[in-house]
């Protein structure tokens, strides 16, 4: 998802950048803040494990909803590159400099995103309903079907249909490495200083 729409701004943009950020630095940042939020829900899932104390489930449970929280949170900032990004897009166009294709990436990757986000709301709500009998979500699979499996199985059809692979050719198409991405940041900052001085 992260490395999705990166690559997109690192090929198709001429400046490789957006909100003068490098795609490598917003790459390596996302990543690193998807994580951090995974390892949120790893400490929660290991507190919720089913030989602990009720107290300690829920306390688990919670810890595990703040992680798919600051997932979601993420998600959210990340579609406000995405809607950068296509506003430059359309300018790009209006010039006559744009790229062909990258409309049906971003769609591709907002259809994954929706999909992603139904499913960490359904677990959102499954786990605020606490573990009793009255939670449905709980007890009942389809409920999982149909929120969890459905929703993931459409994420891995858009990208089986439009693979980012049959569009993002050439030598652009791969973001720098770590000491790329470094070289980047101290081009960047000189960039900003020779602004600054003018």
């Amino acid at each position: 998802m992260t490395y999705g729409l990166t690559r997109i701004i690192h090929f198709f943009l001429l400046v490789h950048s957006i909100f003068s950020i490098p795609a490598a630095v917003l790459s390596f940042a996302f990543v690193s803040l998807d994580f951090i939020s995974f390892i949120i829900q790893l400490v929660g899932g290991s507190y919720a494990g089913p030989t602990a104390r009720v107290e300690e489930q829920m306390k688990g449970v919670y810890i595990y909803m703040g992680g798919i929280g600051l997932q979601q949170f993420f998600i959210f900032m990340f579609l406000g590159l995405a809607v950068k990004f296509h506003l430059m897009m359309v300018r790009l166009e209006r010039v006559g400099v744009a790229k062909r294709g990258w409309k049906r990436l971003l769609w591709t990757l907002s259809l994954f995103l929706l999909c992603l986000t139904i499913c960490i709301f359904f677990r959102l709500v499954e786990f605020s309903a606490g573990q009793t009998s009255s939670n449905h979500l709980q007890f009942h699979d389809y409920y999982f079907y149909i929120l969890e499996a459905v929703p993931m199985f459409f994420a891995i059809l858009c990208y089986n249909l439009t693979h980012p692979g049959n569009i993002l050719i050439g030598p652009e198409a791969e973001l720098p490495g770590l000491w790329g991405m470094f070289k980047e940041v101290v081009s960047w900052k000189e960039t900003e200083k020779g602004k600054d001085s003018c």
